[in-house]
């Protein structure tokens, strides 16, 4: 049985087809530290608003019973379908080359991790993937596998730009919580697991090179060109620094 969960990001899929798909990023309380993201996958734009939809996610383990209580994990799709409104997609992305199918492998390759607590262990890093990540890794393994085509980076655009100019932000308001939900979790199971798919997250992050790809235009022709590194992880490591300096 899947555990109640406190769910951070859902991916969701409602898709029948082979091919031709429609990617929408989803958010919920933006601005909010219950800033959530989701990835939908749909045959239309009408269809996150008059069709049921399952949802993948990744989530924060918080089942003292289960073996990674605390960690970031991906646990296939949330058995409830819903209705998707469009009023709070920030991205429609159109992807005639893509199947449901590569989003799934894609989604599946995501390696669960511990999600640090307010006080660092010895050596330990505050920096985890969190819900807008799991988005980014899940279309750079795409990028990456040459399943987005170049003909599609112009879509892919779309989510590079909403990236770049959140995803810093998402992190100085989410991951206070996030953390402390993931530390408390452990604390109440009286588990401390560091996770055991550290060598998958290294082999992803050297494959994808930690950017996310944008469209470039030249002069001559449309180039791709892997240009954007988010500096959340700097301004982060000196923001849980000096947080942990106060505790």
């Amino acid at each position: 049985m899947r555990p109640n969960l406190f769910l951070w990001v859902c991916l969701l899929s409602g898709v029948t087809s082979t091919f031709a798909l429609f990617v929408t990023l989803r958010q919920w309380h933006p601005q909010e530290a219950g800033w959530h993201f989701a990835l939908v996958m749909h045959k239309s734009k009408a269809d996150i608003d008059t069709e049921l939809l399952l949802s993948y996610d990744v989530y924060i383990d918080n089942d003292p019973k289960s073996p990674d209580v605390g960690c970031m994990v991906y646990d296939g799709p949330y058995p409830t379908p819903s209705i998707v409104p469009l009023k709070d997609a920030p991205v429609i992305m159109n992807f005639p080359n893509l199947a449901e199918q590569q989003v799934l492998d894609a989604m599946n390759q995501f390696g669960k991790v511990r999600i640090p607590g307010l006080i660092l262990e010895e050596g330990e890093s505050p920096i985890f993937p969190n819900c807008l990540e799991f988005v980014k890794e899940t279309l750079d393994i795409l990028l990456t596998h040459k399943v987005i085509k170049e003909e599609d980076m112009e879509q892919l655009g779309k989510f590079t730009q909403f990236y770049k100019d959140n995803a810093d932000t998402v992190r100085e308001k989410t991951d206070t919580g996030t953390r402390y939900k993931a530390g408390k979790a452990r604390e109440l199971a009286g588990k401390n697991p560091q996770c055991d798919e550290s060598d998958k997250r290294k082999k992803l992050k050297t494959e994808t090179t930690g950017k996310i790809t944008e469209v470039v235009k030249t002069d001559t022709a449309d180039k791709i060109t892997e240009v954007v590194k988010t500096e959340a992880a700097a301004k982060i490591e000196a923001v849980y620094d000096k947080d942990k300096a106060e505790l």
